[in-house]
């Protein structure tokens, strides 16, 4: 087929993403349900014309041994964070902070 590049769509994962979305699943969810990585899912929920979940990077540690949190904005210890790869403190997270 001329103009085709790649695999094929198959039809009935794209099915299952937007009954998934449709219910609110979050495209995360959908990746662990569904057993495909997290850009695939991304890949076919722009494909279904829903924008995508842009992912937060969480901040570089400064010179001060703290970076910042993406959603209040604070520099916190990287102890304040849930983990190394979350770009929110865990205050946020829980939907404690002002």
């Amino acid at each position: 087929m001329p103009g085709k590049i790649g695999r094929p769509v198959e039809r009935s994962l794209r099915k299952q993403i937007r009954h998934l979305l449709k219910s609110g699943a979050a495209q995360a969810e959908i990746a662990r349900i569904l057993d495909k990585a997290p850009s695939t899912i991304a890949h076919h929920v722009r494909a279904l014309g829903y924008e995508a979940k842009e992912y937060e990077r969480p901040a570089q540690v400064g010179k001060d041994g703290k970076r910042r949190c993406v959603q209040c904005r604070k520099r916190k210890s990287p102890g304040a964070f849930p983990n190394e790869r979350n770009a929110s403190c865990s205050m946020c997270v829980r939907g404690l902070s002002d």
